[in-house]
């Protein structure tokens, strides 16, 4: 499994290099002395052009409004070679540093989410959780005007879930469970322009890490670490209202390996040994219903309602002296909202 993280890490890396190393950026100077770059989506000869620019929004300028223009493209990892190529006014020919051009980007989200898991057992067994998690997600994202681009996350939340549940005898029992939830994510987009440049639709892959740290409270409670991978697939679009609304979808299929849950039964009684079990790998499923407000060039809030369901399938069986155990398969659904400010730089 390290070996696997390692080589898809360097692919993006390498994946990334490569794909910057094509890009071409139009550069626009108005008669005003403004300066606009992005990419030029539609030229009408004499007429007027339409440039999408790094934010995303796309702006119609004028021919009488154009001093000159020059289109860049990359010379090497770290040089842009620009080339003149208007019919205003002459320009030399002049290298500029490509870390001007590479947009980057931050986005911070608060979380909220209604979690419900079921544990899959025989009535009048019952092993039920619901809660209300509060979390932090960041991401980080690179130019999103190049076609292809990558974005990595970190998210961590906690919540306290009411527990529904029964011993193994099938008595009722109930109590507090304090739960905390990590996930480190990667993708690569490619993305399409569509509609004159008000639509982009990016399908793309990725890599995940999660883990969820369960510690069960009241009488005989002990803590369980779930711990998996999973490689997500998927696609992001999302339509511009106007100037300042844009509106999306973000749906994927997260194809789960390597699931673990580590039972720590030395917390109940310190000869017992601390066990881990390979839980059966289910494909997931995400949906994320985007909306951004542009504040100014640099400052977008973003509020999108979320949806996740997963599940794990039953688990090995590990035999004790007097017995066995083993942990059923399970479900669990996340809803609520993610809310929070864009940055770029």
């Amino acid at each position: 499994m390290k070996k696997l993280n390692g080589i898809i890490a360097l692919l993006f890396i390498l994946l990334s290099i490569v794909l910057y190393a094509q890009e071409k950026v139009d550069i626009i100077y108005l008669t005003n002395g403004d300066i606009l770059r992005g990419q030029i989506i539609k030229d009408v000869s004499g007429d007027f052009l339409q440039l999408e620019m790094k934010n995303g929004l796309t702006k119609k300028i004028n021919y009488s409004d154009i001093e000159k223009r020059e289109s860049q493209t990359v010379n090497n990892a770290n040089t842009l070679q620009v080339n003149s190529s208007n019919n205003f006014n002459s320009s030399d020919t002049s290298s500029i540093s490509f870390n001007e051009l590479l947009y980057r980007g931050f986005d911070v989200n608060l979380i909220l989410f209604n979690l419900n898991y079921t544990e899959d057992v025989t009535p009048p067994l019952k092993s039920t959780e619901s809660g209300l998690i509060k979390g932090l997600n960041i991401c980080f994202s690179t130019n999103k005007k190049f076609s292809f681009r990558v974005n990595a996350s970190l998210h961590y939340s906690w919540a306290e879930e009411n527990y529904d549940g029964s011993t193994q005898q099938g008595e009722p029992l109930q109590s507090k469970t304090n739960s905390s939830f990590f996930r480190l994510n990667a993708n690569l987009f490619y993305n399409i322009v569509l509609l004159n440049g008000r639509m982009n639709f990016a399908p793309f892959i990725g890599y995940d890490i999660r883990s969820w740290d369960r510690k069960l409270g009241g009488s005989g409670g002990y803590e369980e670490i779930y711990s998996w991978a999973s490689v997500p697939i998927g696609f992001k679009s999302d339509y511009q209202i106007n100037k300042k609304f844009n509106i999306g979808i973000i749906a994927q299929v997260n194809l789960m390996v390597n699931g673990k849950i580590k039972i720590l039964l030395s917390q109940l009684k310190s000869t017992n040994p601390d066990i881990v079990l390979t839980l059966g790998n289910i494909t997931a499923f995400e949906l994320n219903l985007p909306m951004s407000f542009y504040i100014n060039k640099m400052i977008t809030f973003n509020f999108a309602p979320y949806y996740e369901q997963y599940g794990f399938g039953k688990s090995n069986i590990f035999n004790f002296t007097n017995g066995s155990l083993w942990e059923p398969s399970s479900n669990t659904s996340f809803f609520g909202v993610k809310t929070g400010l864009a940055f770029s730089f």
